[in-house]
């Protein structure tokens, strides 16, 4: 599609869509514990924008997933062959078929606005870039994603965690505001404090709330969304065996929290997943009849 005409970009997902905001002038802050799955997610949507809108321009910062396996995630969702098999030894042998498939969908890939970082950088390193890009994109929607923020430069500068969070929060803010001149949205993604894993949890189903987030209410404080991730697989001694007989649906049940929304509603998007192929289905569009 062209631009809709408007500042707000559907997915065509109806909970997504009717809670989450893709658009200009958005912070999205994304937490999620350590293999929570943001990453995997934060692609689903992303790929899913650039399929879907022309106008859409992605700048990526990615310093734990390496571009290629980012781009093998895209491809294993469309002809669900895993990634681990698309880049692994026995890759040479797949059927013809399944080969010209790929070479399509690679094809596909070079009409995507996108850029990928990989090394990592400090946040004003990254605001001159992004400048830069919006420039060269005059009247298309900017996304920069910043994967995650605890690999950024800054972390490694001889100051206290809170002065560090301070200064990223605050560099963060000025990306945003050296930009206010373009179609422009930022989405940082980041980690969950060392307690989310406390046994205690469980019995709320390690859900948890903003105060959770490294460095919370510096980084929630600039955030116009904060979406929380929750993935039931990652529990599976405590969550997943409370519930015997429901094991398949608690493992790929994911769940996406939205706990602070400036422009909507609160609530919760409920996904069923399977991370393997990258795939990710509202669990409300599913007909169970």
């Amino acid at each position: 599609e062209e631009n809709i005409g408007t500042n707000y970009y559907p997915l065509g997902e109806p909970d997504f869509d009717r809670i989450i905001t893709i658009s200009p002038n958005n912070i999205t802050y994304i937490g999620a514990p350590g293999g929570g799955g943001k990453t995997s997610f934060i692609t689903s949507r992303m790929f899913k924008l650039l399929k879907k809108y022309k106008d859409v321009a992605v700048l990526w910062h990615t310093y734990e997933d390496h571009p290629n396996d980012i781009i093998l995630s895209y491809i294993s969702n469309h002809i669900y062959i895993s990634k681990k098999t698309l880049k692994g030894k026995n890759a040479s042998i797949l059927d013809d078929d399944i080969k010209r498939k790929i070479s399509l969908l690679k094809s596909r890939l070079q009409e995507f606005d996108i850029e990928f970082e990989y090394k990592n950088k400090s946040v004003p390193e990254i605001n001159t870039k992004f400048e830069k890009f919006c420039k060269e994109r005059p009247g298309k929607f900017c996304i920069l994603i910043i994967d995650n923020i605890m690999l950024l430069k800054e972390q490694d500068l001889p100051m206290t965690d809170n002065q560090k969070d301070d200064l990223i929060a605050r560099r963060i803010k000025n990306i945003y505001n050296d930009t206010k001149d373009y179609k422009r949205s930022i989405f940082c993604l980041h980690h969950y404090t060392k307690d989310y894993w406390d046994r205690d949890n469980a019995k709320f189903g390690y859900r948890t709330t903003m105060n959770k987030l490294k460095g919370s209410t510096r980084y929630t404080d600039i955030a116009t969304q904060v979406l929380l991730l929750e993935r039931c697989a990652i529990h599976p001694t405590d969550i997943v065996a409370m519930y015997k007989g429901y094991e398949d649906v608690l493992n790929s049940l994911f769940l996406v929290d939205v706990v602070k929304n400036r422009d909507g509603e609160l609530g919760v998007v409920r996904y069923f997943t399977d991370l393997t192929y990258n795939a990710f289905t509202e669990i409300t569009t599913i007909n169970l009849k």
